[in-house]
């Protein structure tokens, strides 16, 4: 599963937390087998380069997603079928975007939490400021 991240607009991508497993959770995380598994490595190299990852444009594929969803801060699961093609799973306003769990036990992931984050704040100032 791997997720993108829409604040104001502006995609990035956030986490891949398996390709490998289906119905892999954060939870595994928590436990050695994330990084024995190479799932460290795997969620590096994704957001590192999510197309070469990939093997597709995964704004291109997702932006129908983007322009038909009418919210602001927001993220989109998505996979890809044994074919390698493209799954939305679900657009989420509520996901756990800022896990300073996460970012302790997966510290790639701090800079990236940090990034949104600041995103997020000067998105929000400036939909205040412009009332």
């Amino acid at each position: 599963m791997y997720r993108a991240v829409v604040i104001g607009g502006e995609a990035s991508v956030d986490r891949c937390v398996s390709h490998k497993l289906f119905m892999s959770h954060e939870e595994l995380r928590r436990t050695p087998r994330w990084v024995e598994l190479g799932f460290d490595k795997d969620e590096q190299d994704f957001l590192a380069d999510a197309d070469a990852f990939l093997g597709f444009s995964w704004r291109e594929v997702l932006a129908p997603v983007f322009q038909k969803t009418p919210l602001d801060i927001y993220g989109v699961d998505f996979g890809t079928t044994r074919e390698g093609r493209p799954i939305v799973f679900e657009v989420n306003a509520a996901m756990n975007l800022f896990s300073p769990a996460v970012a302790k036990r997966t510290p790639y992931l701090s800079g990236l939490y940090s990034h949104l984050n600041d995103v997020t704040a000067q998105y929000l100032r400036d939909r205040i400021a412009s009332g």
